[in-house]
This record gives C-alpha cells, sequence and structure tokens, in this order.
C-alpha cells in the first residue's frame, strides 16, 4: 500500500466514524464500533512496518473535516430554530449532538421549540394586558415620579428608592417582586447594595467578574437575565433555587469601563416575569437617568 492510498483509507475510515457517531443510536456496541474504526487505521501498521503511517494523518483530516461539516451544516441550522426564540441550553450543545445522535437531538431541538414558543404566546398575551393596563396607569405613575422631581430634600438614592418602591407597588403588588441599588466600593472593586427591598442583605457582585451591570454598561441599556444568560454572576444560587426567576439589571452611572452605581429588579412567577419584561419596554428607568442627570448638573 503506497502513502496516497494509505491517507486516503485514513481519510474514508474517520468519515464513515464521523456519521456514524452523529447519526446512529448510541446503545452498547457503540464503544466497540469506535475502537474498530480506531484499529482499521493502527493494525496494519502494527503488522506491517512498511505500510506508511499517512492513514493516520488521513484520519485525523477526516475527523477535523467531518467534524467541521457536522458543525455548521447541521448542528448550526439546527440550533438557529431556537435562537431565534432563545438563548441555547446546556443540553443542545455540539457535544450532545455528537454523544446522543442526530434524531435524539432533533427531537429536543422539537421540544425545546414548543415550549419557547408557548413561552412566548403567553409573554404577548401577558404584554397587551399590560399595554392596556399602562394607558391608565402610567400616567399617574409617571406624575408621581416627575413631581418627586422637585422635592428638595430627597437625593438620588432616595429617589430611585421611592421610584422603585412606587414602581412595585403600583404594577406588581400581587407578585413577588425586589428591587436593590447598589453603589462601586472603590477599595474592593465590588458593587455593594446601597439599597435593597430585600430581608437580607445581597452579595456584593465583583467588577472583574462577568456580571449583568458590566454588559448592561456595554450595551448601555437595561438587561434582562433570561435574554443575556451569559452574563450573569452567581452569587446566591438564588435563580438555582427558585427564589426568584428572572431579574433586570441596569448601569446607570460609569467612570469609563467601571459601573458606580446600578439597579436591579428581580421577580418570581411566570407572570411577573413577563410583566418585568414589558415594563422595560416602556423605558421605565429613563425617569431616574433623568433625576441622576438633573443632581450631576446642579452639583
Amino acid at each position: 500500500m503506497d502513502s496516497i492510498s494509505a491517507l486516503i483509507l485514513g481519510f474514508i475510515i474517520a468519515i464513515a466514524y464521523v456519521l456514524d457517531i452523529t447519526y446512529s443510536k448510541k446503545g452498547s456496541w457503540f464503544f466497540g464500533r469506535s475502537l474498530i474504526y480506531v484499529l482499521s487505521v493502527s493494525l496494519p501498521l502494527i503488522f506491517n512496518k512498511n505500510i506508511p503511517n499517512q492513514g493516520f494523518y488521513g484520519f485525523g483530516i477526516g475527523l477535523v473535516i467531518g467534524g467541521l461539516y457536522i458543525y455548521f451544516s447541521i448542528y448550526q441550522k439546527s440550533i438557529k430554530k431556537i435562537e431565534e426564540l432563545d438563548d441555547k441550553d446546556e443540553d443542545l450543545e455540539f457535544f450532545n449532538l455528537l454523544m446522543n445522535g442526530y434524531s435524539e437531538f432533533k427531537s429536543k431541538i422539537k421540544e425545546k421549540r414548543k415550549a419557547l414558543e408557548k413561552q412566548q404566546q403567553k409573554y404577548n398575551k401577558t404584554y397587551l394586558k399590560v399595554h392596556e393596563e399602562l394607558k391608565k396607569s402610567l400616567p399617574n405613575f409617571i406624575v408621581k415620579i416627575y413631581s418627586r422631581l422637585h422635592e428638595k430634600n430627597d437625593d438620588f438614592t432616595a429617589y430611585a428608592t421611592y421610584v422603585m418602591e412606587t414602581f412595585i407597588n403600583d404594577f406588581f403588588s400581587n407578585s413577588n417582586a425586589r428591587f436593590t441599588l447598589r453603589i462601586i466600593d472603590i477599595e474592593k472593586n465590588v458593587m455593594i447594595a446601597e439599597k435593597t427591598t430585600r430581608k437580607e442583605k445581597p452579595s456584593d457582585i465583583p467588577i472583574d467578574k462577568t456580571n449583568m451591570i458590566n454588559c448592561s454598561l456595554k450595551s448601555k441599556k437595561p438587561l434582562i437575565y433570561s435574554e443575556n444568560k451569559k452574563c450573569h454572576y452567581e452569587t446566591e444560587k438564588s435563580l438555582k433555587e427558585k427564589i426568584f426567576d428572572d431579574y433586570v439589571a441596569y448601569c446607570i452611572e460609569a467612570n469609563g469601563n467601571q459601573p458606580i452605581i446600578s439597579l436591579n429588579l428581580e421577580v418570581k412567577g411566570d407572570e411577573a416575569v413577563n410583566r418585568m419584561k414589558s415594563f422595560v419596554k416602556t423605558n421605565i428607568f429613563d425617569a431616574i437617568d433623568l433625576y441622576y442627570n438633573i443632581q450631576k448638573e446642579n452639583g
């Protein structure tokens, strides 16, 4: 066997192996089949030293090309069907496609998409409900928070607290919602809770770690956790333990790339989550921004 033949043979065996692990069902014989593919390339060389080792090179090249083909032509096309609705979850990573096979992976994609579509339908209904509610309630709420701008005894912290407490009382009175105002602790390089409606004091958030506050600063807008999970910094495992289900974070003031002041609103329950998402779109944080800028201008 010459070098070219060995290279081609190794390449063909690798492509067959990649297709096998992608499309076949994973049973007790899977690892046995994997061993056969490897031995198919290695045994001829072991028993006959005259056979060129290009078979290994062909096998490696085949694995790379086959893997890239599966990733871009199958995985990426499949995952886009849910990425338009939500971020990927851990059960739908590329590794899971290889380990479980395309058939099972495809079923999970369908299940995930159905679940996300139902979730989106609930959100749309809630958004319409909130929209109708805002027509009646938002004018009074805006009058209250903007009239508070002219009270001389208020500092920014007091005003932000007033806005968020009024917001929760007016629009989340029947829900489990809580907010936290954080400020920078320069010495410790963390964001600490200055004001909160929690019973317990929230944990500090380190600035040098990826977190929602930093991501909000970069995007210059409030960010919702469920839509930006990669930005989340786990503190008290509140999400995993279902203490709350979702939250929005907003960096109000920063010094370059360093956040100075931030707001955080946490909610629990499907209706509260959908209401929170709807209210974020009303630019409720603009009132707080306005007051903060007025305070800065007035010294």
